[in-house]
């Protein structure tokens, strides 16, 4: 899934949200700031952890860059990290980085990525979406 959406709209906000009810292992990685050589070694390393795990996990990718002009080496990476979340029955959850559906790479959709806009949500708003996501509802975020 591709939580998209221009910048300060929660995107991290509903992943750390995600990631906390999951119940599950997770890895995260936060892509801000990085340039594409960096994102290309994090995907591949990201897809050889996972086909050494004997559990599946949900992987977070926070603040990535997917607009079209991304690197052939990005995408090969992602590819890579795709197959091994498949064959490891790990989940993958990506944040973009500012960038609204309409902006996002083709190649991301043509994947199969779920990609859901975010827009300003409420509390309400939030909770119906962690469900929608099969989040516990009985999990309490207050100190």
């Amino acid at each position: 899934m591709v939580l998209a959406g221009s910048a300060g709209k929660g995107k991290t906000t509903l992943a750390k949200l995600v990631a906390f009810t999951a119940l599950k292992d997770c890895l995260w990685i936060d892509l801000s700031g990085r340039e594409s050589p960096f994102t290309e070694a994090a995907l591949a390393a990201l897809a050889l952890i996972l086909e050494d795990r004997a559990r599946p996990s949900l992987v977070v990718i926070d603040d990535f860059l997917i607009e079209p002009n991304s690197t052939q080496g990005v995408w090969t990476s992602f590819a890579m990290l795709q197959r091994a979340c498949r064959s490891s029955g790990s989940q993958l959850l990506i944040t973009s980085k500012g960038i609204p559906r309409e902006r996002l790479d083709a190649r991301l959709i043509s994947a199969g990525a779920n990609v859901q806009q975010i827009e300003n949500l409420s509390s309400a708003e939030v909770k119906e979406f962690l469900e929608k996501l099969g989040c516990p509802t009985t999990t309490s975020l207050a100190p």
